[in-house]
C-alpha cells in the first residue's frame, strides 16, 4: 500500500486540528475567485479535495462543484460539512488521475500540495487529466510548496501543542530524488502517542512545474508567492501558486517574478 492510501483519515485531520478554521478555506477561495477570474455558476474541479473545507466553501459561493479525492473517509466527512453548510458537491472518490467522464469545468484548483504523490511520470498524468477535464479557455491553479528557501532549513523538527496533545514534524529532503519525508507522532494529553504513517513527496522546483505545465498542455498566465496575492520570488516564497491555461488557448506567457 502507497502512504498516500493510508495517511488522509480521521487520524490526519486530528494532527492538524487547525484544518477547521473555516476563515482560513474562505481566505483562499476568495483569493481563487480573484486569480482565476471567475463567477458563480461556473464549473469548479475541487482536486485532492480532502475532507471538501474548500470544496464547500466554493458550492457556498454559487458554484457547481466536483470534489475529487480517493480517501473516502474524508469525503464521508465532506459529505456532512455540506449538508450542514446546506450547499450541494458531487464527491467523486477517485484517484487524482482519473478525471474522465467528470468535465467540462471552467477551473480546477489543486492546492497544498496536493500534487506530487507519485513518480514524475505519473504526476505528469495527472496534469494532463485535468487539462482533458477543462473547456476550453479553462484554467488550473495549482499550490505546492517552493523548495528553494527551505533546502537549507531541511532536516527540520517541529513541536508544537494542540489541543489533544503535542505534535512532532520531522522533515528530511534528498536532494537525489528532490523527495521530502515526513514523520507524523501526536503525544496524546492523555496518555499513548499517534503515529501517522510517513509521506514521501516530490518538491518540483518553480523552472521544473513550469516545464511539466507546459509537457502536460498548459499556457502560464501568472505565479504567486502564497494564497493572498503575495509576489512570488523564488528565493523566498514559501509557496508557489501557477495560474495556467489550457494550452492553444492564448498565445503569450508572462509569469512575473519566475
Amino acid at each position: 500500500m502507497e502512504w498516500y492510501e493510508s495517511l488522509f483519515d480521521e487520524r490526519y485531520l486530528t494532527f492538524y486540528e487547525e484544518l477547521f478554521d473555516t476563515s482560513v478555506a474562505a481566505r483562499d477561495v476568495a483569493f481563487a475567485e480573484q486569480a482565476l477570474a471567475t463567477s458563480p455558476g461556473a464549473r469548479w474541479l475541487e482536486l485532492g479535495c480532502g475532507f471538501g473545507r474548500h470544496a464547500v466553501e466554493i458550492a457556498r459561493r454559487g458554484y457547481e462543484v466536483v470534489g475529487l479525492d480517493r480517501s473516502t473517509s474524508m469525503l464521508r466527512l465532506g459529505a456532512r460539512l455540506a449538508d450542514e453548510a446546506g450547499v450541494t458537491v458531487r464527491w467523486e472518490p477517485r484517484d487524482l488521475r482519473d478525471t474522465s467522464g467528470l468535465g467540462p469545468f471552467d477551473v480546477c484548483t489543486c492546492l497544498y500540495t496536493a500534487w506530487g504523490y507519485f513518480d514524475d511520470r505519473e504526476n505528469e498524468a495527472a496534469l494532463r487529466a485535468v487539462r482533458e477535464a477543462l473547456r476550453q479557455g479553462g484554467l488550473l491553479m495549482l499550490d505546492v510548496t517552493n523548495p528553494i528557501p527551505l533546502l537549507a532549513r531541511w532536516p527540520t523538527e517541529i513541536w508544537k501543542e494542540i489541543s489533544t496533545g503535542v505534535r512532532r514534524e520531522t522533515s528530511r529532503y534528498d536532494a537525489m530524488t528532490a523527495r521530502v519525508t515526513t514523520e507524523r507522532v501526536l503525544f496524546l494529553a492523555q496518555g499513548g502517542r499517534l503515529e501517522l504513517p510517513a509521506s514521501v513527496v516530490r518538491m518540483y522546483a518553480p523552472h521544473e512545474v513550469r516545464a511539466v505545465l507546459h509537457r502536460c498542455g498548459f499556457t502560464v498566465e501568472q505565479v504567486f508567492g502564497g494564497m493572498c496575492g503575495e509576489p512570488f520570488e523564488a528565493r523566498t516564497s514559501p509557496r508557489q501558486v501557477w495560474i495556467a491555461r489550457r494550452a492553444g488557448d492564448v498565445a503569450s506567457e508572462q509569469v512575473p517574478g519566475a
